[in-house]
């Protein structure tokens, strides 16, 4: 009795068993998985370098002759313009020189006049000899051996003298002239070196340095080598340049013309421009290139001295296809992106990555611009199967007023 029971038993527990290995598995919803859509953009690699900004034009004044500074009429920080007097300087031995300058130069024309005199009357005797040459040779002609030949013979000396005479002092007066055109350049050029002593400024802009006060000798500034003291320093600051070291992997992509952008943290600024400028040249201890670009300061916000980042376009591809970089998958040395057709269904597609950004890489083939690529599962998701992709929610716009 006891073995029909433990039997009938057993085989309960078979049928109960067999009945569950043979129940069917209710079938599972699609999987919803992060994805976006390819897109049409222009991507570009960029690299940061720091550039300092410079005045875009800066002298030292100095005074091209010596002496002692009368009056200054800037101090630092006062804005300029061009031909507008900075200082004044005297120099006594000028005025000493002025004078002698301008008595030599009356000598030299009253010796002028006084020569011209002595050519009329030697002109004069030339004229009154050749008279009496002529009158007395007429005479001969007309009737021999009235006039003895000695006295025709001293007429025609004395006329010959008298010509001489002329020649001789025509040349005077020639080296007269030339004495007076000798002082009067000796009095342009003390002159010239008397308008020295007033030092204007050769273009507009700010003074940036002040290094002499009134009553101080200034020595003249005349050769490299002088160690004369300026008098002030002036900046051209209405415009900048901007001077940036490119590294000398970036180089060849530099070119006049090209677009940059900057930010100059300093004046909370933005900096667009292009390059304006190169060395051509790669410094031998830094290993870069130093590269220039002109920046409108019309406001004065920015101050040379100040330093900006400066963006470098290393790489660009223009009208790319993209996804984000999390779309593109690899697998044996192999880029492949899962596709969501129109029927929801996954779909693989091998791919070839072109230019890679820090969100975005492009895709060279295997896509159309539209489509929709998977980013992210929560399960891994095989070609196939259905899915539901999540696209990301467009940027609403602020609300009016908010902050």
């Amino acid at each position: 009795m006891l073995s029909r029971r433990l039997l009938a038993s057993i085989a309960a527990l078979g049928l109960a068993a067999c009945r569950r290995e043979t129940a069917p598995t209710p079938p599972a919803g699609p999987v919803t998985v992060q994805a976006a859509r390819v897109e049409l953009l222009d991507l570009a690699n960029t690299i940061t370098i720091a550039g300092e900004l410079r005045a875009y034009r800066e002298v030292d004044l100095h005074a091209k002759v010596a002496g002692y500074l009368r009056a200054i009429l800037v101090d630092i920080g006062d804005h300029v313009q061009a031909g507008q007097v900075i200082a004044r300087l005297e120099a006594p031995e000028q005025e000493q020189e002025r004078a002698q300058a301008e008595a030599a130069e009356k000598r030299a024309r009253l010796d002028i006049e006084r020569a011209k005199g002595d050519l009329a009357r030697a002109e004069a005797t030339v004229r009154l000899r050749q008279n009496q040459f002529q009158r007395l040779d007429k005479v001969a002609r007309a009737r021999p051996n009235l006039i003895a030949k000695q006295e025709i013979d001293d007429a025609r000396s004395h006329l010959d003298e008298a010509e001489a005479q002329s020649a001789a002092l025509k040349g005077n007066l020639a080296a007269v002239e030339q004495q007076v055109a000798i002082a009067h350049s000796a009095l342009a050029r003390v002159e010239a070196m008397g308008a020295y002593l007033t030092i204007t400024a050769p273009f507009a802009g700010v003074i940036t340095q002040r290094f002499a006060d009134p009553g101080a000798m200034i020595q003249a500034g005349t050769t490299s080598q002088s160690q004369a003291r300026p008098v002030v320093r002036l900046a051209e600051i209405d415009r900048l340049r901007l001077v940036v070291p490119v590294p000398e992997t970036l180089v060849g992509t530099i070119q006049v013309g090209s677009p940059l952008t900057g930010l100059v943290a300093a004046a909370h600024q933005k900096i667009v421009g292009r390059v304006a400028r190169f060395t051509s040249s790669i410094n031998s201890v830094s290993r870069a290139m130093e590269t220039q670009i002109d920046v409108p300061n019309a406001g004065r916000s920015l101050k040379p001295g100040m330093m900006a980042e400066v963006t470098f376009p290393t790489a660009q591809a223009n009208h790319a296809l993209a996804v984000p970089v999390q779309a593109a998958r690899e697998r044996e040395g192999k880029f492949f992106v899962l596709v969501v057709n129109a029927q929801g269904v996954v779909e693989e597609r091998a791919v070839h990555k072109g230019l890679e950004t820090a969100d975005k890489v492009q895709l060279l083939d295997g896509v159309r611009e539209g489509e929709v690529v998977i980013t992210a599962a929560a399960t891994p998701v095989k070609a196939g199967q259905t899915v539901t992709p999540q696209l990301p929610r467009p940027a609403q716009p602020a609300a009016p007023g908010a902050k």
